[in-house]
């Protein structure tokens, strides 16, 4: 049951994420710890899950809505 859990909560991370360039950010997030096409694989579950990389994935995900919330602020 954890693992499904783990599983659609890597799913959601996946469908929010850029297509362009977010495991490069999340790569340098973690500081060169995994290479980006290791973190892919990590968001693509063909890989374990690292606990760091999962929190990189969140953190990027925060930063990217709090910059469109700013710009429909800015619009409105």
């Amino acid at each position: 049951m954890k693992k499904q859990i783990k599983d659609e909560e890597t799913e959601k991370i996946k469908k929010q994420l850029p297509r362009a360039g977010a495991y490069e950010v999340i790569s340098g997030m973690v500081n060169g710890a995994y290479k980006p096409n290791t973190i892919k694989a990590m968001i693509n579950q063909q890989r374990t899950m690292n606990p760091g990389v999962l929190q990189a994935a969140k953190e990027l995900i925060e930063i990217i809505n709090q910059g469109k919330t700013q710009l429909n602020e800015n619009n409105e």
